[in-house]
């Protein structure tokens, strides 16, 4: 590619031009250097509240049993979609937006197209949240600080409401097996409360299901429809075993 000289003259003069008319101003390196540094905080900041924020939706999902619906075909992945919290994912997409925004102003950002920028920090902050929940015992530890009045505000009250109750209007079910049958189950102490109102269910089980897997006192989740005290399922999930947290008591 030919370089002009005339071309970068007249650049230079309009440049020049523009200062003498107050209509662009110079500004001096150590601002722009604390700008730099004021927006790259931001950004990390902004980072770790997305990172928090999926974690948080995967630790109630989990927590909840509902990622049990993506194994139950196509009436759990749609009873999913209306479980799913998307609003924390709306808040969560516009912050990786506005990320994406404020790194453009680096100069890297400028030479990364908009769309590989936004995939890169949706993957960081899904990929950062996942292995906090999935691989670290954070949330449950945090979880059981929070059952004993441990965990300040507002992170106390987000992890003591993480258990939602079970929504029954979309057939989902939760409780303690307390008899097994052939072909049935029968569950209480629904969603942990063990208040006056519990009530018992007869579960009917989908065809084919293994009854060898499930032991008298654990809890399940159960998705089906609900025809007076029984249910009639189309999945029956575990809920796996957390070890209990013992706090670390100082001498």
């Amino acid at each position: 590619m030919e370089h002009n000289p005339e071309h970068t003259h007249s650049a230079k003069e309009n440049v020049l031009a523009k200062i003498r008319e107050k209509r662009l101003t110079m500004r001096p390196k150590i601002l722009f250097g604390l700008e730099a540094v004021l927006a790259g905080f931001v950004a990390l900041v902004i980072l770790a509240v997305s990172v928090a924020i999926v974690n948080y939706i995967l630790f109630a999902m989990r927590v909840n049993g509902h990622e049990a619906l993506l194994g139950f075909g196509p009436r759990g992945l749609h009873t999913f979609l209306f479980v799913f919290p998307w609003p924390l994912l709306v808040i969560d997409g516009v912050l990786i937006f506005f990320l994406e925004v404020l790194l453009r102003r680096f100069k890297f950002g400028y030479r990364s197209p908009m769309l590989y920028l936004l995939f890169a920090l949706l993957v960081i902050a899904i990929g950062t949240g996942t292995a906090l929940d999935r691989g670290t015992s954070m949330n449950d530890a945090l979880l059981h600080q929070a059952e004993h009045g441990g965990l300040p505000p507002p992170f106390g009250e987000l992890y003591e409401h993480v258990r939602a109750p079970a929504p029954h209007e979309r057939g989902i079910y939760r409780g303690t097996i307390t008899a097994i049958g052939t072909t049935t189950l029968t569950l209480a102490h629904d969603d942990l409360d063990k208040d006056s109102d519990e009530t018992g269910y007869t579960v009917m089980l989908p065809p084919g299901f293994d009854t060898g897997t499930l032991t008298v006192g654990e809890r399940v989740y159960v998705a089906g429809e609900m025809h007076d005290t029984h249910i009639r399922a189309f999945g029956v999930h575990q809920f796996p075993h957390v070890p209990e947290i013992v706090p670390t008591v100082q001498p």
